[in-house]
This record gives C-alpha cells, sequence and structure tokens, in this order.
C-alpha cells in the first residue's frame, strides 16, 4: 500500500481515478468504432441496392445473408468488429434486423436533414406527388421537392425525393392530407410553398376536390399548379395516333410484333443470328474502352420492344424498324420456316408487306422524332416553365411550317417509303375499296397524293391541334414574370406590368418600388447586353442585390415544377428494390433503403457517420455504452 501511494505521488504510476476514466473512454471509443464500422457497411449496401438478408442457416443457427457476410469479412481486418461480435462482448452486438431498421432510419433522416437544410436557403419550395403500386400490391405516395440553392456562388436549380408513403386510400382527402402532415413532420416550412406538380388525374387535379384544390384551400399561396407537362406531349401524342385509325391501327399491329419477336428466346435467337449479332458466349469481357462500348451497346441493336405508356420513345422502335425493314422480314420468314403448322409470323410478314403499313412508319417516325427532343428536356431537372413553354411553341412554329409546305415534306418521305418498297419487292398502292367507313379514303389521282390527304395532311393537323390545346399560347399569370427576361422585355407594356405587379404582390420584398426597378432593369440588359438565349438560371445570376424583386420573381419561376418526372424515377428506384423476393419489406426500411439508394451520387446523400451513431444513441436506451453529451433532436426509433 505504502509503495503504491509513493508512486503515485511521485507520478510514477497513474492514479485510480485516472485509470478508471482511461478504461471508460477506450471502451466508449472501441464502441463508437465498432458501431461505426457497422453503420458504414449499412450505407454501402444501401446506397448499392444490395439486400441485406439471406437464408437461415440451419447448422449454425444464424441468417447467412448479404449483411452478415461482409461483417464478417470487414471484422478479418478490424480488430475492433470482430472484437464487438465476438462471444467475449458482454454488451449487445446490434446486428439484429430490428437494429438495422433503426440504423437505417437515422441515416434516411440525416439525408432529410441535408435536403432540409439546402431547401431553407430557398425563398419558396414546390411540392410534386405520384402514385403507384408496388409488387406487394401496396399503392406507394413518392413525394418530391423542388427548390433552388447555393452553390460556389450560384444557384442551381434541383428536385430532392423525400420519401415513399404507404397510402390506407388513394382518394383526393387522403392524398392531400398525408402529402401536407408529411412536409410538416419533415420540418418543411409550408409558408413558402408556391407550386403543385402532378399528373392529370381527377384525383390530383380535379377543380372542385382534388388534391390540388384542397391543398390550395389550406395554403393559398400554393396556388401554382401545374399539370406535368411531360405527361401533356405524352397525351399529345396519344390522341393524334388513335384520332387517324391508319396509325392506330399500325402502332397495335407494331406492338404485337417487337413483343411477339423479343418474347421467346428461340426467336431473339433467330433475329440476332439474322442481323449477324455476336454471341454473348464469345464477348470478350476483358477489353480496350472501345470495345466495351461495343459490348454495352449491344442490347440497342435488337428490335426495341414498344413501349405502352412513353410514346415518344416508341421513335427508338420505327427508326430501328425502317433501317432494318429487309432484316425484319427475313426473321419473320426464317421463324415461319421453322414452325411446324400455323404461325403469326406469316400474318406479320404479309402485313409489313403492306406498302400503307411502310407509308405509316415513315410518316409516324418523322413527326414523332420532331416530338421526341422536346419529351427528353422537359424530364430534366434544368428545365423551367418559361423554357417549356418557349420550347412548346416552337414546336409548334416548326410543325405549322411543316403544314404550310406539306408538298414538298411528304415528297420526300413518300420518295423513302418507294425506296424501302422497292427493295423488299412491295407494290406501292394504297389500300383502297369502293366504299370505306373505317378509314379516310378521298378520292386522290396518285398513290403520293392519296397518302398525302389521307395520312399526312390530318395526322400534323391532329398534332398542331392538340400542342395548342395542351401547350396553349395564352400566357396563365404565373409566366408573365417572363416578360421581365432579356429576350422578351420588348413585348412589356403597361398592361402585362400591372398583371405583374398584381400576381406577385405578396411574394416580392419591395412591391411599392417595382416600377422604378424595373426602369433599371431595362437600363441594365440594354447596357449590358444580355443574350437573349439565356434560361431563367442564367439570368438569375445578373440580378444580385440590386434589383431583389425581379430576382425574387425569377427565383419563383425556377422553383415552380415542370412535370412529376421526379416522382416517375423514384419508381424506378422503388422497382429495383422492392421485388417479389423482398415484398415483405417494412414501409420504415423501405424508405430508409430508397434515400439511401436514390441519393447516393448526391451531396445529400453524403452522410456523417457520427451524426448517424449521435442520432441512433438519442433515446438514452442502450445497453452499449456511447457517451454523447448533446443529442440531436430525432424521431422516435
Amino acid at each position: 500500500m505504502r509503495d503504491s501511494f509513493l508512486a503515485i505521488s511521485n507520478m510514477e504510476k497513474p492514479a485510480v481515478t485516472q485509470s478508471i476514466s482511461k478504461a471508460r473512454s477506450d471502451k466508449i471509443e472501441r464502441n463508437r468504432a465498432a458501431l461505426t464500422s457497422i453503420i458504414d457497411i449499412i450505407i454501402t449496401l444501401g446506397k448499392r441496392n444490395i439486400a441485406f438478408r439471406g437464408n437461415w442457416n440451419k447448422e449454425i443457427s444464424e441468417e447467412d445473408g448479404n449483411f452478415m457476410f461482409f461483417i464478417n469479412w470487414k471484422a478479418t481486418f478490424d480488430e475492433t468488429l470482430k472484437w464487438h461480435i465476438s462471444k467475449e462482448n458482454p454488451y449487445g452486438k446490434y446486428l439484429t434486423p430490428r437494429a438495422q431498421n433503426e440504423f437505417i432510419l437515422c441515416c434516411e433522416q440525416e439525408i432529410r436533414k441535408n435536403i432540409l437544410k439546402r431547401c431553407e436557403q430557398s425563398p419558396f419550395f414546390s411540392v410534386m406527388a405520384d402514385e403507384c403500386t408496388d409488387c406487394s400490391n401496396q399503392a406507394q405516395l413518392s413525394i418530391c421537392i423542388r427548390y433552388i440553392y447555393e452553390d460556389n456562388k450560384t444557384s442551381q436549380v434541383t428536385e430532392d425525393f423525400c420519401g415513399f408513403i404507404e397510402l390506407k386510400s388513394t382518394d383526393a382527402k387522403t392524398i392531400s392530407n398525408c402529402i401536407l402532415e408529411n412536409l410538416r413532420k419533415w420540418g418543411f416550412n409550408l409558408a413558402n410553398l408556391r407550386g403543385q406538380g402532378y399528373d392529370g388525374c381527377s384525383t390530383m387535379s380535379g377543380e372542385v376536390s382534388g388534391v390540388k384544390t384542397r391543398i390550395i384551400e389550406q395554403l393559398p399561396n400554393a396556388k401554382y399548379f401545374v399539370h406535368c407537362r411531360s405527361h401533356c406531349l405524352n397525351l399529345v401524342i396519344v390522341n393524334s395516333c388513335q384520332n387517324i385509325p391508319v396509325v392506330r391501327n399500325f402502332m397495335a399491329i407494331l406492338g404485337k410484333i417487337t413483343w411477339f419477336i423479343n418474347g421467346s428466346s428461340k426467336r431473339k435467337n433467330i433475329m440476332k443470328s439474322t442481323l449477324d449479332l455476336p454471341a454473348e458466349s464469345n464477348l470478350e469481357f476483358d477489353m480496350l474502352y472501345d470495345e466495351e462500348e461495343r459490348v454495352f451497346d449491344q442490347e440497342k441493336r435488337c428490335l426495341p420492344t414498344l413501349s405502352e405508356t412513353r410514346w415518344t420513345s416508341r421513335v427508338d422502335t420505327l427508326t430501328w424498324l425502317l433501317k432494318h425493314y429487309t432484316k425484319v422480314l427475313d426473321i419473320l420468314q426464317e421463324i415461319e420456316n421453322k414452325t411446324v403448322g400455323h404461325s403469326d409470323a406469316t400474318v406479320y410478314s404479309t402485313t409489313l408487306q403492306n406498302f400503307e403499313i411502310l407509308q405509316v412508319a415513315v410518316v409516324t417516325q418523322f413527326v414523332l422524332g420532331y416530338i421526341r427532343p422536346l419529351s427528353i428536356a422537359l424530364q430534366s431537372v434544368n428545365c423551367d416553365l418559361v423554357e417549356a413553354h418557349t420550347q412548346a411553341r416552337l414546336l409548334v412554329t416548326t410543325m405549322t411550317v411543316i403544314r404550310t409546305n406539306y408538298d414538298k415534306q411528304f415528297h420526300d418521305l413518300f420518295q423513302r417509303a418507294s425506296a424501302i418498297a422497292t427493295e423488299n419487292e412491295i407494290t406501292v398502292k394504297p389500300r383502297t375499296a369502293g366504299r370505306q367507313r373505317h378509314r379516310a379514303n378521298a378520292a386522290a389521282e396518285t398513290v403520293e397524293e392519296h397518302f398525302r390527304i389521307n395520312l399526312f395532311i390530318p395526322f400534323i393537323d391532329h398534332v398542331i391541334s392538340h400542342l395548342n390545346s395542351r401547350f396553349p399560347e395564352e400566357v396563365k399569370p404565373v409566366l408573365f414574370g417572363f416578360y421581365l427576361m432579356p429576350r422578351f422585355l420588348q413585348k412589356l407594356n403597361d398592361d402585362i406590368v400591372e398583371i405583374i405587379m398584381e400576381e406577385y404582390r405578396n411574394d416580392i420584398p419591395f412591391p411599392d418600388d417595382f416600377q422604378q426597378e424595373l426602369h433599371r432593369w431595362r437600363n441594365f440588359v440594354q447596357r449590358s447586353q444580355i443574350p437573349e438565349s439565356y434560361s431563367v438560371e442564367a439570368v438569375l445570376s445578373f440580378t444580385s442585390d440590386y434589383y431583389p424583386n425581379i430576382r425574387r420573381i425569377m427565383q419563383l419561376l425556377l422553383c415552380i415544377p415542370v412535370g412529376s418526372c421526379c416522382c416517375e424515377r423514384s419508381f424506378s428506384a422503388l422497382r429495383r428494390l422492392k421485388t417479389w423476393i423482398r415484398s415483405t419489406m417494412t414501409e420504415s426500411r423501405l424508405c430508409g433503403l430508397s434515400m439511401l439508394q436514390i441519393h447516393r451520387s448526391d451531396d445529400v446523400g453524403d452522410i456523417d457517420k457520427s451524426a448517424v451513431l449521435k442520432r441512433w444513441d438519442a433515446s438514452g436506451h442502450r445497453k452499449i455504452e456511447l457517451a454523447f453529451d448533446v443529442a440531436p433532436e430525432s424521431e422516435d426509433l
């Protein structure tokens, strides 16, 4: 005893309190390191969309899944984790599905916290929502938001997925309450909600009791509803094709042909051999970069299956068909030769040897080729309402020019169809009869005139009519702000200025100074010579603090959604995540994993593991000691 006292007094030996404190700190550091390793594996599996669980191994009474495999693999070089999962550890190991769900929930909350922090930089934001049914026949509501934030002193427009919500009912009241309640729960300031973006179904966009109307009743400032522009363009194509009987029938036939060829491995192999494509078994994957491009582009060489919903994507199938028209006939002939008895290949081959079908394919591919670029642009996150309206009206102008010069335009299409027909020995003639009630049969002197009058002109007229209906030239009040853009300033008159002041009075900081600021803005634009091609996002960088009212209007225009494509993309992630072998996944786990997977390459998805661990420890009911002094605000785990 005396020797120990003297050793401690002479600082040759640490005091008892110091030894106890050092042992406790070492234990806390070890616990944090072990759980951080577990969280790291959970985040990695979630971002790469790798299933956690596997089969139950009866011999060792453990689950032989991906999660435990990576835990054991990491323990081979992580001594702290190795001790943590060993039997020597008297504390909880936290490897159970319940512990996994708690960690996944904390990751979800951290990602949403990053989204909220970024969204708070924006004066406004908009909500987008859409519903779909997953593989277990559960209705899932996807909620996304659109806002702007500062990144390297430049304004960036972004659309972020916020989560899936399981719907008990799909009526307007349930959906609207679900959207608002979850936005409040997640911490978003609903006073800044300005826009809503949904599809065109009556439940979402109904004027009397739709979701958008119910939300406007509770939040009058969220008055800017946008019917998804991409859906509108898709409806333009659908309605135009349905109104022309020969086009409608051709699309139905083409869909059956693509499914007939691609629906059987035997028929698909016949297609590959006819097209002289290399067999997959002969592919060498250890190759140069240019050869890798050839490998991964191989599937596009085959006949693309016709999409049931995305009509603008059908141009790929039409382009491929016209490019390989002779090969398709050879494929059908080969299938017919190798089939005993009657084959549908005979019917499809006879159909494709009809010149009317060939001419319809050429005309439809020509028209859809003009519409597809707009469809792709409308699905972009960076697309704004001003650009969407401008490009849609430009498409109307282009189609009108084609309609005006229909003689020359159709002559080139007819020559192309005739060249393909000559190559395949197809007789160039229309399908006519003495009396026809189900297809156009206006009198014509030549074959070219027949198809020009009965096919090309009506099709173009329907496209222009539906474009004008879905994308009218008359501008809605919210879009009057685009008159402040440099390319439209010359159209700005006193009446439009009054409408702008009335429309944005509650959103601009200094409404009484708007007239003076507009005068200064005109002079600045003229002196600075801002290019007219600049988008709203580019013009916003010129406003700075000298034009606060105009800057706020530009920000509002950027925050209003163009469509609900962000929700559609989340459904693609849902399809990859919740498969039929993972159909029993709980809603909380599904939402957390979807947040990790969808935001894997975004800044908001780059979460701090120590912050996740601190949030997990916030309940204060853990067997393992982590000793976090300050716990973040979090939902109950």
